[in-house]
């Protein structure tokens, strides 16, 4: 089975804590689709990153794999 598409929201007080939180449900993903033998596709991958302020982008890791921020501004 291939997912499609995937949408997951997270916060948190700065950049570093929402980049923490973002990789802590990654990982959880991970491990539900690898029980339920669902691959993601990491080549067509995209992370954005909506802020109201500039900062330097982030990196975020999903299936072993190092995806830098898409990044957005509100």
């Amino acid at each position: 089975m291939i997912a499609d598409d995937l949408i997951g929201l997270t916060r948190g007080a700065c950049k570093m804590e929402t980049e923490n939180y973002a990789n802590q449900d990654l990982k959880k993903i991970e491990r539900w689709a690898t029980d339920n033998k669902i691959k993601f596709n990491d080549k067509n991958t995209r992370f954005y990153l909506y802020q109201r302020k500039e900062t330097t982008t982030g990196k975020l890791i999903f299936t072993g794999i190092t995806k830098d921020w898409t990044k957005t501004k509100k």
